[in-house]
């Protein structure tokens, strides 16, 4: 799978882009919601503040025993303080000032939903996506 990266300068359209890399990779709902807003809440302050940010995503194969990890990472190359890392649902890791990075592992043998990859799927609208979440 191709890693993503790409700019942003809204939530909704961080978090559409977020739901998928989770979807496409098969994380369960649960993983899903919690990324997502743990990735919303740090990227949530730069954003408001007009400042644009980056999400970045790749697979990692693991080896020796170790689970396969996808590894999502936000920049905010424009911020102007150490982006917020305190009580996200999900932790996540400080590279500088600029990055973080959440290594979440691919449930072994995941495969995304039916409707992930569907060409002209419409998917649900953002109310109906983070009520799913928040059900999880």
């Amino acid at each position: 799978m191709a890693a993503l990266s790409d700019t942003f300068r809204t939530l909704r359209s961080l978090r559409r882009a977020l739901r998928q890399v989770a979807d496409d990779h098969g994380l369960p709902l649960e993983v899903r919601a919690r990324l997502v807003l743990s990735i919303s809440g740090v990227a949530g302050h730069e954003l408001r503040a007009g400042r644009t940010v980056r999400l970045g995503s790749a697979r990692q194969p693991g080896s020796g025993g170790q689970p396969t990890l996808l590894s999502v990472s936000l920049v905010s190359p424009a911020s102007r303080s150490p982006l917020p890392l305190a009580g996200l649902p999900f932790a996540a890791q400080a590279v500088d000032d600029t990055t973080v990075t959440w290594h979440v592992p691919v449930p072994e043998g995941a495969k995304p939903p039916p409707d992930a990859r569907t060409p002209g799927v419409v998917r649900g609208s953002e109310n109906e996506e983070l009520e799913r979440e928040l059900r999880a």
